[in-house]
């Protein structure tokens, strides 16, 4: 399912080899904006946050970032919690949670419909 795209590629670098980013996520509340495959989750979760968030448009979308999860048994799940909504509509799933950090690697490609750029269908 996964493609990489030359920014998520641009991303993992940054967050595996930028000294500022390497320890960015320790010990912070994170919430992530469409978790996508999982790859970007897989390198916060090994920074050990407090909490991390990961947010997809639907239960098939975050069944993906799981089993990604699940494959990577040396990584701790006990801090993540997975949430299924739009993120214009994440206050009714999140409530009045605070976050120190927002990561988000949205999802863009042309999608066919006339002026969505969009990669998963389910979005529009």
């Amino acid at each position: 399912d996964w493609l990489p795209t030359p920014h998520g590629i641009t991303m993992a670098d940054a967050i595996i080899k930028t000294d500022k980013l390497k320890n960015f996520f320790t010990n912070k509340k994170v919430l992530e904006l469409g978790s996508g495959v999982g790859n970007h989750t897989l390198l916060i979760l090994k920074q050990k946050p407090t909490n991390l968030t990961v947010t997809e448009i639907s239960e098939s979308r975050m069944s993906v970032t799981k089993n990604t999860l699940n494959a990577n048994k040396d990584i701790s799940q006990d801090n993540i919690s997975f949430v299924i909504g739009d993120w214009l509509q994440l206050s009714n799933q999140v409530g009045n949670n605070k976050y120190d950090v927002l990561i988000t690697n949205p999802p863009f490609a042309a999608s066919g419909r006339r002026n969505r750029r969009y990669f998963i269908d389910e979005l529009i």
